[in-house]
């Protein structure tokens, strides 16, 4: 039952929202794919949890403005599945870029806006 099962749930909500148009803001929202992706790592799906993650990661940086504002749901779940598959240098490369993106928002923040070209 889709109501009972977090991962059928996930699943078909990323499904509805990759089948609307674009006038309708089309697409899928980061947000769904984080759940759909940590649905499927609580249920020790880590395969297709790292892939779903790693999705919601690129649609995430893709749809920054200026890379300042990253919708950062889904690194960290990436992160402990890259782990679990004991894909250890690309949880440390994850991290680094989670830091990174972190600290220049942290920048933006204290100086109002006003960051230094990198």
């Amino acid at each position: 039952d889709v109501w009972a099962d977090g991962v059928a749930l996930w699943e078909n909500a990323v499904r509805v929202q990759e089948g609307r148009p674009w006038f309708l803001r089309g697409g899928v929202t980061t947000s769904a794919l984080a759940e759909y992706g940590m649905q499927l790592s609580w249920a020790a799906r880590h395969q297709e949890a790292a892939r779903v993650l790693r999705r919601q990661v690129q649609v995430a940086l893709a749809h920054s403005e200026s890379g300042l504002h990253v919708d950062m749901g889904g690194f960290v779940p990436l992160i402990v599945s890259e782990m679990l598959l004991g894909r250890l240098e690309e949880a440390a490369r994850l991290m680094h870029e989670c830091v990174k993106i972190t600290q220049v928002a942290t920048e933006d923040a204290e100086t109002g806006g006003e960051v230094a070209q990198q």
